[in-house]
């Protein structure tokens, strides 16, 4: 998943970044109507060092099952985010040697100085 971004098609957020940052080529993956499977997910988590980073602890969903994030493993994150796309953080961008996931300030810093 070389040069990838991962994003939502519907995400306004995930639009504005998309528009601010471009690459060369990449391939665009649309979580919404392609949900990642178990493979990629474990894929990028082994290149991140954990689910718990992928994890998007603000999406509207999260209230909803009412997680006690203090008693759950890495495993428990990895089901969580196998159960529906808007779990993950968004965008994810995946170069060779480095990945950017979400949308705060430092990381959209980061990716803005790795892109110059």
């Amino acid at each position: 998943m070389t040069n990838t971004i991962i994003h939502s098609s519907t995400c306004t957020t995930c639009k504005r970044i998309l528009k601010e940052f471009e690459t060369k080529n990449p391939i665009f993956i649309d979580i919404k109507k392609n949900p990642l499977d178990e493979n990629q997910l474990k894929d990028i988590s082994e290149k991140v060092g954990s689910y718990k980073i992928l994890f998007n602890k603000r999406a509207k969903k999260v209230k909803d099952l009412e997680l006690e994030e203090d008693n759950m493993n890495d495993n428990d994150y990895k089901n969580i985010l196998l159960l529906d796309y808007t779990f993950i953080k968004r965008p994810i961008f995946i170069f060779e040697d480095k990945i950017f996931i979400g949308n705060d300030k430092k990381t959209l810093g980061e990716l803005e100085e790795y892109l110059k």
